[in-house]
């Protein structure tokens, strides 16, 4: 199973409503990544910025599996208004792709 990481970020003051909304998941939107073939997702949180991990081997198939599920419709409107920007350059909020540099195994 391949390893991807992102960081992410959320606007200032809206960190408690960031967790919130994670305390409780759309039923639908859980359904669906892991119909995605998305497995062991996590999200950290230091201050405003996010760092997610998952596993999937095919991230591009899973994303465009979860961004057409209606569900993701509905958490789309609840968290893009709380999302800020990664990096100045960018248009919309987004999960900005991270690249492994180190990795410990238990072979």
């Amino acid at each position: 199973m391949k390893r991807h990481a992102y960081r992410m970020s959320v606007k200032k003051g809206c960190e408690e409503i960031y967790i919130k909304h994670h305390e409780q998941v759309l039923p639908g939107l859980l359904q669906a990544l892991k119909e995605s073939g998305i497995r062991n997702y996590s999200i950290f949180m230091d201050g405003t910025d996010l760092f997610a991990y998952m596993e999937c081997d095919d991230i591009d198939g899973a994303w465009a599996y979860v961004r057409s599920h209606p569900a993701n419709e509905e958490w789309s409107i609840l968290l893009t208004p709380i999302m800020a920007l990664v990096d100045s350059k960018d248009v919309e909020p987004r999960m900005k792709p991270m690249k492994e540099v180190f990795r410990l195994d238990d072979e």
